[in-house]
């Protein structure tokens, strides 16, 4: 590196250097280096280091760019994008406000839909491309909370939709068609919720709408736990 400080192989091998050692940060800006330098395969070191973060957004705008070069790229693209999970909040995947960003850019998420149609296109397993404006995440935790008032206050003006959703789980002594009334009012709380959080947080309240759908959107099929799990969300939007 010391004789040839911009080669691009030299910058993506110290890059994959850094990486095993943990040195995140120092690896992310050789894998950076050799991109200038056109070397499209540190792409996936790009993406490994957000995975391993669980940065998911940033690591699948990083494998799409080279999905149809590499299979180990497809398989982490067909990974995140089942369930959406690279879009997925949870008590263990806390999404920073670089991913947020992302999230909340139309145009960047276009273009990741187009390159997912693309790879698609010449390789079966990889998801099609989602509806246009449907930029949703799950919130669960305060650190969550906190990064999401970050990301919008670096968007002011832009109206947001917090839209609540709960499982198919009945109630207690309800009938189905009781619990299903109940459920819309759960979903639409559990908005109104995340709407204070993030008052609290400094986003105007003029900015933001909560809608409530019960059960009547869900995520996945079924009633296993971990599926009714993923069901009960909140999903932000950005007009």
């Amino acid at each position: 590196m010391r004789l040839c400080p911009s080669h691009a192989v030299a910058n993506n091998n110290l890059g994959v250097l850094l990486e095993k050692q943990h040195e995140y940060d120092q690896a992310l800006k050789r894998y950076q280096q050799a991109i200038k330098a056109d070397y499209k395969s540190a792409w996936l070191g790009v993406g490994s280091i957000y995975y391993q973060q669980k940065q998911f957004p940033l690591s699948l705008e990083a494998y799409l760019q080279v999905c149809n070069e590499h299979e180990t790229a497809r398989e982490r693209v067909i990974e995140l994008l089942r369930d959406q999970r690279y879009k997925t909040a949870n008590e263990k995947v806390i999404l920073n406000q670089e991913s947020l960003v992302l999230l909340y850019d139309k145009i960047r998420l276009e273009k990741l839909y187009d390159q997912a149609a693309e790879c698609r296109n010449n390789f079966r397993g990889i998801a099609a491309k989602e509806e246009s404006g449907k930029h949703d995440l799950s919130l669960v935790s305060e650190t969550q909370l906190n990064e999401i008032a970050h990301a919008l206050s670096k968007v002011p003006g832009k109206m947001v939709k917090i839209k609540g959703h709960s499982d198919r789980q009945g109630f207690a002594g309800k009938s189905e068609l009781e619990s299903d009334s109940l459920n819309f009012v759960l979903s639409k709380n559990r908005a109104n919720s995340v709407k204070q959080a993030l008052i609290e947080r400094g986003i105007a309240s003029s900015r933001l709408n909560i809608y409530g759908y019960g059960a009547s959107r869900p995520l996945v099929r079924g009633y296993d736990p971990v599926i009714l799990a993923k069901n009960r969300r909140v999903e932000i939007e950005i007009d």
